[in-house]
């Protein structure tokens, strides 16, 4: 009988330990990493030529064209802020915008045979914070002198 007492007081002596430490590491586990607020802005495109000459979170046009130009802009960045820019799809040059310093970053792309998606996406920084935004541009096939 002895020895079960001592093994249910050693037992409850240790859950006891074990708890005050996840108690206090816990809390300074929570309480040592603040929350990083996000910089603000948003990003937006726009195709020329199209219907809509507004910027939009994503991006189309239905209009037929031999080449598009393809518009990027983050708006609502604090002045100073400065801007990474990453592109991917079928774009051609001359790219203009897409530095450091630019909140604009504008490529043309030809008309293909086959649908196209060209997609930005920038890294905002500012004040120590970052943040990452993505906008696409959907350009449809064009056969011929019409859509596809």
């Amino acid at each position: 009988m002895h020895q079960g007492t001592t093994r249910r007081s050693t037992t409850a002596r240790i859950l006891a330990v074990l708890t005050t430490l996840l108690a206090v590491f816990g809390s300074v586990a929570l309480t040592a990493a603040p929350a990083q607020a996000a910089v603000p802005g948003s990003l937006g495109c726009k195709i020329s030529p199209a219907v809509s000459t507004s910027y939009s979170s994503n991006c189309r046009t239905f209009k037929v064209a031999a080449q598009y130009s393809v518009q990027f802009r983050v708006a609502g960045a604090p002045a100073g802020t400065t801007y990474q820019w990453f592109l991917s799809g079928p774009y051609t040059g001359p790219v203009y915008g897409c530095t450091s310093t630019t909140y604009y970053c504008n490529v043309s792309a030809n008309a293909m045979g086959g649908d196209q998606t060209i997609t930005a996406t920038v890294v905002l920084a500012y004040g120590g914070e970052l943040t990452q935004l993505t906008s696409s541009a959907w350009i449809p096939a064009v056969c011929g002198g019409q859509l596809c």
